[in-house]
């Protein structure tokens, strides 16, 4: 909130607040905390137990730190405006200060507690960084092959230098996957008004988008034996549900992410409309006589289950882009196993 803030002596105040309305709010507000008291057990360490060589030094460190947990406090209590959630601003602000204050945490720390969190700080580099990446290579000669007992300043600077390394890289594939959902939701958006402005039109001027078919026995319309303003609306109604239908079936195997990115449900979403267009689309093509020998539908029964067919055919154009989202997807459950670009260095890890 507007008045909560670290006081005076650089402490958050416990409880942290409210609950929030947002998970990601929560965890960035349980690792502040978390972090405040590793660097209160920090400050209590004598000098002998430190490898910072100074006392000014060590009081730089902890201003940056607490700057970096006061200004990610601030970004996880505030309330934030629907632009900055879209972008990613606010989470961004949150999280890279964290992992910039844990980095700074790491220089600080003494070398016991630097030791005993290598095997955690390994398998983040090797989560996010790919194989081929010199600094997981050094990473993983410290933490598995040198005697932790010889660790160096410069072998702490390289682990620090490859933990942030691989936030960066855990924050990029954050950010693209959230971009890739922004993508859905606006091309979602524009399909929906395609489907809308056809629908208006259907209703408005009928005789132009009447979808009938001329059988040898007579007139047949989505809705009886002569056209109506209602047809369109009706056909896209049944594509949309269709559409709908048919992608439940690709998304019931697609695997969650624990960003809670929502990108299942911008597929789904998008699904609808491309299934109202698709089953209007199909069946102007047969009444265009594009598919010889389905140009004359005899019943209104035959022309709305043909709506239902284009309508889950929409599976055949989204499909590309459910494959698509399911690499985005991998890219943020790591690349422990996969070669790929090595990643610069930078703040943070979490989830946006």
């Amino acid at each position: 909130m507007a008045d909560e803030s670290f006081n005076s002596r650089g402490e958050p105040p416990f409880p942290l607040g409210q609950q929030t309305n947002r998970a990601w709010r929560e965890q960035a507000l349980t690792r502040v905390a978390e972090m405040k008291a590793i660097f209160d057990w920090f400050s209590g360490q004598s000098m002998d137990d430190n490898h910072v060589p100074t006392a000014t030094t060590r009081q730089t460190f902890d201003h940056a730190i607490l700057g970096h947990l006061e200004a990610a406090f601030q970004a996880a209590r505030r309330n934030s405006h629907w632009w900055d959630m879209k972008n990613g601003a606010v989470i961004e602000r949150a999280m890279s200060n964290l992992d910039a204050a844990e980095a700074m945490l790491l220089r600080r720390a003494p070398l016991p507690y630097l030791k005993g969190q290598l095997p955690h700080l390994w398998a983040h580099v090797r989560q996010h960084l790919p194989v081929n990446d010199p600094r997981r290579q050094y990473m993983q000669n410290i933490a598995f092959l040198k005697n932790h007992e010889n660790l160096d300043d410069s072998d702490v600077e390289l682990v620090i230098q490859s933990v942030r390394a691989a936030s960066s890289e855990a924050r990029r594939e954050f950010t693209r996957v959230r971009n890739f959902r922004n993508t859905l939701l606006s091309t979602a958006v524009l399909m929906t008004f395609i489907a809308v402005a056809v629908a208006v039109w259907g209703l408005l001027r009928p005789d132009d988008l009447n979808i009938c078919f001329n059988p040898p026995d007579g007139r047949v319309c989505p809705s009886g034996n002569a056209p109506v303003s209602t047809d369109i609306m009706l056909l896209e109604f049944v594509g949309m549900v269709s559409g709908a239908l048919s992608g439940s079936f690709f998304l019931r195997h697609m695997r969650g992410t624990s960003s809670r990115l929502g990108l299942p449900v911008a597929l789904a979403v998008l699904k609808l409309p491309t299934g109202a267009l698709t089953a209007f689309l199909g069946l102007v093509l047969m009444r265009g006589e594009f598919v010889p020998g389905l140009s004359n539908l005899d019943t209104s029964a035959q022309i709305i289950a043909w709506a239902v067919v284009f309508g889950a055919a929409q599976q055949l154009v989204t499909g590309l882009i459910d494959r698509q989202a399911d690499t985005v997807l991998k890219q943020i459950r790591g690349k422990a196993d996969s070669p790929g670009t090595a990643a610069s260095d930078g703040p943070t890890r979490g989830s946006a």
